[in-house]
C-alpha cells in the first residue's frame, strides 16, 4: 500500500494479490495485504505471503492464501466491488471498534483468513521478508519440506513446520541463523545447493550494519539438536526432535513451559502482546527412541501462539538444544472442528508447570557462512 501517514490504496488492485497470465489477462485472487515482502508455493501448491507489523497488522505473519479472501488490511477492500472481485466484504464490513482479534473477527466475518503463522514482534523478527522451501531437490539438512523465512529488521533467517488441521494451515516458528552483516530480504537457492541471501538496510536500519550485501549459507553435515517439528493435539503438543533427547530429562513436565498470547486487530500501528497466560503441562510421554515428547496441556485456546519452550532439554550426549523457543500459532484444536473460538478463561485450578533451571551450554552451529 502507499504511505501518507497509514497504508492507503491509492490506486485500483492496490493491496491485492493478482495473477497475470504470459499474454497479460488479470485475475484478482485476494486482498488484505499491507506491506507484503515474502511469496512462495509450498509442495502441495498452496500460496503463501508474508506481511509486516502495522496498522491492522499486530505482529509480522505468513498467511495460506485462497481466492476470495482478506486478510486483515481493510484498505484494499474499496475496490472489492469493482468486475471480476472474489472478494465479497467492503470496507463498511470491517470495524477496530469491537476489540476483536483477526481470529476472533473471522469467526463472525466469513471471508477473513488469520495467519497460519505469527512471527512475535522482537520476540522473532521485526520485519518478515522472504519464503524459500525446503524440498528435496535442495538438501539442507533435517528439515526437508518445512519453509524458511527471512527477516529483514534483525538479520536473520527463520524456520516454519506447518501442519494442516482439519483444511487450515497452522504451526511453529524457530529461530535458525542470525547474525547477517545487513537485514535479510532476499532468499534464493544456489546451484549447489547452498543459500544466498540477498541483503539491504535501504533506510529501515538492521542489526546487520552493512548497508547491503550477499552472503552464502552452507550446510556442514553435522545434525544439531534442535526441535525439528511440533504437532497439535486434542489436549496438547508433540516435539519431534533432529536427535535423541535425554528420555529422563525429556519426561520430565518441569523441563518445558508454555505460554500463549495474541495481538489486538485494530487501526493503530502494531500490537502488544495480549491476554498472555501460563498453560499447565501436566504430563510428558517420551518415544522409546527419543526422537519424540508428547506434551499434555491444559486449556488450550485457539487462535492463540503459544510460546513454546524446554531450556531445561539435553540430547542423549549431554548438549542443550541450539534453539529452544518455538511459537505455534494454534488456529484448530485438532477432533474440535475448525474455526470455533474457546474460552480465554484458563480452567480452574490451572497452575503453569515449574520450570528447571536451565544450564548454560554452548552448541557449534551446523552452518559455514562465507
Amino acid at each position: 500500500l502507499g504511505w501518507i501517514g497509514r497504508g492507503a490504496s491509492l490506486s485500483r488492485w492496490r493491496g491485492w494479490m493478482l495473477r497475470i497470465t504470459p499474454e497479460g489477462n488479470m485475475t484478482p485472487i485476494a486482498t488484505g495485504m499491507r506491506s507484503p515482502a515474502g511469496f512462495n508455493l509450498n509442495a502441495a501448491g498452496d500460496i503463501f505471503y508474508t506481511e509486516n507489523q502495522g496498522d491492522w497488522v499486530g505482529s509480522g505473519r505468513m498467511t495460506h492464501v485462497e481466492a476470495g479472501d482478506f486478510v486483515g488490511n481493510p484498505e484494499g477492500l474499496k475496490w472489492s466491488s469493482e468486475p471480476g472481485s472474489p472478494v465479497k466484504l467492503n470496507m463498511d464490513d470491517i470495524q477496530d471498534s469491537l476489540g476483536l482479534t483477526l481470529f476472533e473477527y473471522a469467526q463472525k466475518q466469513p471471508g477473513i483468513k488469520p495467519p497460519s503463522i505469527w512471527f512475535p514482534h522482537t520476540l522473532m523478527g521485526i520485519s518478515t521478508s522472504d519464503i524459500l522451501n525446503l524440498g528435496p531437490e535442495h538438501p539442507f539438512g533435517p528439515f526437508e519440506g518445512q519453509m524458511l523465512v527471512g527477516d529483514q529488521g534483525h538479520s536473520k533467517i527463520m524456520r516454519v513446520f506447518q501442519e494442516k488441521v482439519e483444511g487450515v494451515y497452522q504451526g511453529i516458528c524457530f529461530p535458525f541463523v542470525s547474525g547477517f552483516s545487513s537485514g535479510v530480504l532476499r532468499l534464493e537457492w544456489g546451484p549447489d545447493h547452498s543459500i544466498y541471501a540477498g541483503m539491504t538496510s535501504r533506510g529501515w536500519s538492521s542489526t546487520g550494519r552493512e548497508p547491503y550485501g550477499l552472503e552464502r549459507l552452507v550446510w556442514t553435515g553435522k545434525t544439531p539438536f534442535e526441535i525439528k517439528a511440533v504437532r497439535a493435539m486434542s489436549d496438547g503438543f508433540e516435539l519431534e526432535f533432529t536427535l535423541p533427547a535425554d528420555r529422563r530429562m525429556a519426561a520430565d513436565p518441569a523441563n518445558y513451559s508454555i505460554t500463549d498470547f495474541t495481538f489486538k486487530y485494530h487501526h493503530i500501528y502494531g500490537s502488544p502482546p495480549i491476554n498472555k497466560q501460563s498453560r499447565a503441562i501436566y504430563k510428558v510421554e517420551v518415544s522409546q527412541d527419543g526422537l519424540r515428547a508428547r506434551l499434555y496441556v491444559e486449556g488450550l485456546r485457539e487462535g492463540y501462539v503459544n510460546e513454546i519452550k524446554a531450556a531445561g532439554l539435553r540430547d542423549a550426549k549431554g548438549e542443550g538444544l541450539l534453539h529452544d523457543t518455538g511459537y505455534y500459532t494454534l488456529n484448530v484444536i485438532p477432533g474440535g472442528g475448525a474455526h470455533r473460538q474457546h474460552s480465554a478463561a484458563a480452567s480452574a485450578g490451572s497452575k503453569a508447570a515449574a520450570q528447571g533451571a536451565a544450564a548454560k551450554r554452548t552448541a557449534t552451529p551446523p552452518f559455514a557462512r562465507g
